[in-house]
């Protein structure tokens, strides 16, 4: 709608019932008091606070968010017509921003998504990295723990098969070296 410099209506138009749910025409609204008129559409709301802030006289133009009782969100956009620096009155503008703030609101929460994703993926690979560094070192570990025994076992039978030992008590030592080792390696196995 728009006011004179007295506050007096104007013009009014159609959307403005739309949006607010009035009763009435809207060749009603003209001629009354633009207070008037904010009263009765923050009454709508259920609090004329916020509405009635946008009558301020500063700053020429004043964009203020208003909460609708059904949840919607109305901006309501209060700028000063002026004239050779005279104040000729207000347009005032009012829009529905409740697709634009649920729009808003649900890229952020994406967004929000996607950070946490992107931290659980980073945490994931950190674990996936810490984890190959453990079996690495296991293999590592586990290989030289088996390759201890396994030679002790393939130089004794190697060494007996080919007849290189000829004494017994030799071939008795040998020979306990390879059991040994081969109780340590089932050991290893069963732990």
């Amino acid at each position: 709608f728009v006011t004179d410099a007295a506050g007096t209506v104007l013009f009014a138009n159609a959307r403005l019932i739309e949006l607010f749910d009035l009763d009435g025409h809207v060749d009603d609204l003209v001629g009354g008091l633009a207070d008037e008129l904010l009263d009765r559409l923050g009454q709508r709301l259920g609090y004329p606070g916020p509405v009635a802030a946008a009558a301020a006289d500063e700053p020429p133009h004043r964009t203020v968010p208003v909460s609708k009782r059904d949840g919607g969100e109305i901006d309501v956009e209060a700028i000063e017509i002026r004239s050779d620096d005279e104040g000729f009155g207000r347009l005032w503008l009012f829009h529905d921003a409740t697709a634009r703030r649920d729009e808003a609101r649900r890229q952020q929460a994406l967004l929000e998504l996607e950070q946490r994703a992107r931290q659980a993926a980073e945490l994931h690979a950190e674990q996936l990295e810490a984890y190959d560094r453990l079996r690495n070192e296991f293999v590592a570990h586990v290989s030289h723990e088996l390759r201890t025994p396994l030679t002790a076992i393939n130089g004794w039978a190697e060494t007996i098969m080919n007849g290189e030992v000829r004494d017994a008590e030799d071939v008795k030592k040998g020979m306990g070296i390879i059991v040994s080792e081969a109780r340590r390696l089932t050991n290893m196995v069963e732990e």
